[in-house]
């Protein structure tokens, strides 16, 4: 399991196009629900936590909810849709999954400076340094074995990155690389 998290306009995208292009044992998750109710999360998370779903591929996903919500919920709603409960269970049922997580990161200014470019969700683009707090924070907190910050500006990032990746794939026990 990969994640790709980060601010809107930061290259998630950019990144896993590239990453699924150079290695043909990810399967890109399709898009994930968000915003959405807590009974859509829910049940999005219990299909996606079985662990034996995508067994010969490793799946990669645009955001994840336990990680998104955690931002997204609480900057633009100031709540999360989903309880401590919630949060508990499938961090539990995520962390046997040992999920790599790549935080896409770039300066503040360069994000604002691209958000004429697409659609964004309404009260990003104001609350931006909240949403940049609380990602450092929910990854603090969470203490993930795998995890990785990308840049697409840095030259060679990609390449950082992808070496990450790689070992990340290798130590599943296949060689996949």
């Amino acid at each position: 399991m990969i994640i790709v998290e980060g601010c809107d306009n930061t290259g998630k995208t950019t990144l896993i196009n590239e990453l699924c292009r150079n290695n043909i044992m990810l399967k890109l998750n399709p898009k994930g629900v968000r915003p959405a109710p807590r009974e859509v999360l829910i049940d999005y998370l219990e299909d996606t936590l079985k662990g034996d779903r995508w067994s010969n591929l490793h799946q990669i996903f645009d955001r994840f909810p336990l990680i998104s919500e955690r931002v997204y919920g609480m900057a633009l709603r100031g709540e999360y849709v989903l309880t401590e409960a919630d949060f508990n269970k499938y961090d539990t049922m995520m962390y046997r999954m040992i999920p790599l997580v790549i935080y896409c990161d770039r300066p503040q200014h360069r994000i604002l400076a691209s958000f004429g470019d697409r659609e964004q969700l309404d009260g990003v683009a104001e609350k931006i340094t909240t949403i940049q707090r609380l990602y450092e924070s929910t990854f603090d907190s969470l203490g993930l074995a795998w995890f990785v910050r990308y840049n697409y500006e840095e030259p060679n990032d990609y390449i950082r990155v992808a070496r990450k990746l790689k070992n990340y794939l290798n130590s599943s026990g296949r060689r996949l690389w």
